[in-house]
């Protein structure tokens, strides 16, 4: 019977089928690379909602202190699509929506 089972193993790898070892080793490392993306998505999105509180706080209330509301205008700006680029990419790795990359593309380019 054990002879039944090899050959059984050493027909599906010849006809493309995957044994037992490629399942398990594709199965354990699929989860921990969605893990490994889940955690960067977590960090990515906690480092943008650092990022917002820290645009609001120190660089909008410079609009009001400075000569120069045009410099500092253009920085509240370049900050807050910087902010948005982190947010759609922690979302592209969270959810793996085709939308997202699209999203994150155009924050890009702009």
């Amino acid at each position: 019977m054990p002879d039944n089972e090899n050959h059984g193993e050493r027909n599906m790898s010849s006809t493309g089928g995957q044994t037992t070892l490629e399942r398990l080793v594709d199965r354990h490392l699929g989860n921990g690379i969605h893990l490994f993306l889940s955690l960067l998505a977590l960090l990515i999105i906690v480092a943008a909602a650092v990022a917002t509180f820290d645009t609001m706080i120190r660089d909008f209330p410079r609009l009001w202190q400075t000569s120069s509301e045009y410099n500092s205008l253009q920085q509240i700006i370049e900050n807050i699509l910087l902010i948005a680029i982190a947010a759609e990419l922690g979302l592209l790795l969270l959810f793996h929506r085709a939308a997202a990359a699209v999203e994150v593309v155009i924050f890009i380019i702009a």
